[in-house]
């Protein structure tokens, strides 16, 4: 037997004996961290062990080659398979130590190491799932595994998201299975918005008429309140990642807003803020 067959052997017992070594659980991966209330001082907003706000969120992957992702998550240390839940964990070690969250490495006490950031799971024969406990991992997690998953054996296509903080002081960690695959997602589409736009203003050709009729329509859905559970396209490979994070900024600035009592905030609050600061000042009549 040569090297790499033994060393090949090596690492796949030791995947065997996975469950024996460390029982990776997202339960107690998570801290509460004391936080302001507005009247109700009792609460504790719940974050991981990195420090980022406690948010489900779940990246949808098309799965090509499920072979070829197994090979190289057998090579990725920082990898391991999880044959209680038949799913891959994604560990705060080796490889992924490299990432940079709110909270550093340090801090997480030694006998919790290394916690888990994510977990795989192949569900149908084209499919392949990667749940996350904020959207801070859900980011570094699009561009750290396109580095090392071929895109002709798989490719991030959507993510699904919780647009709600969570209580810590409940004693209660919602899990994704609590509110994900129960058909309470709203499909966001915002390429279909944007063509329904362009084939209501496309008799109009003066630019600024066009942009006074879309106006009326574009505030229409912005004013709507967040869906709680929202599944929308990442456009990573035709937008990078920037898109990605602009729109789970903003649920993130509503999620806090709803957490602080503010129940009706809505992207048209958020934009009301926003567009005085990105928008030129107009000068002054002499």
């Amino acid at each position: 037997m040569g090297k790499k067959a033994k060393r090949r052997l090596k690492k796949t017992m030791s995947i065997r004996n996975t469950a024996n070594r460390q029982s990776p659980s997202p339960i107690v991966e998570v801290s509460k961290d004391l936080m302001p209330q507005g009247g109700n001082e009792d609460r504790r907003l719940l974050t991981t062990m990195t420090k980022e706000i406690y948010m489900l969120a779940r990246l949808h992957y098309d799965l090509l080659d499920s072979k070829k992702i197994h090979r190289v998550f057998l090579k990725l240390r920082c990898m391991q398979h999880d044959s209680f839940r038949d799913r891959w964990v994604w560990l705060y070690e080796a490889e992924a130590k490299r990432l940079k969250f709110k909270g550093t490495y340090k801090d997480i006490p030694i006998e919790r190491r290394p916690i888990v950031l994510g977990a795989f799971f192949f569900r149908n024969k084209g499919e392949m799932v990667l749940d996350l406990n904020s959207f801070d991992r859900a980011i570094k997690a699009v561009v750290f595994f396109d580095k090392y998953l071929p895109r002709k054996a798989a490719k991030v296509k959507d993510i699904t998201v919780l647009n709600k903080f969570h209580d810590g002081s409940k004693g209660f960690v919602p899990k994704h299975q609590d509110y994900f695959d129960k058909g309470l997602e709203e499909v966001i589409d915002p390429d279909g918005l944007i063509n329904d736009l362009k084939m209501a203003t496309s008799p109009i050709e003066n630019p600024m008429e066009k942009v006074n009729a879309a106006y009326p329509r574009i505030m229409e859905e912005f004013q709507k309140s967040i869906p709680e559970v929202e599944r929308m396209p990442i456009h990573f490979y035709e937008d990078g990642i920037s898109s990605l994070k602009g729109r789970l900024s903003l649920r993130e600035i509503i999620a806090m807003q709803h957490w602080q009592g503010n129940s009706d905030y809505s992207f048209n609050n958020v934009f009301e803020q926003i567009l005085p600061l990105i928008l030129p000042l107009s000068k002054p009549e002499e």
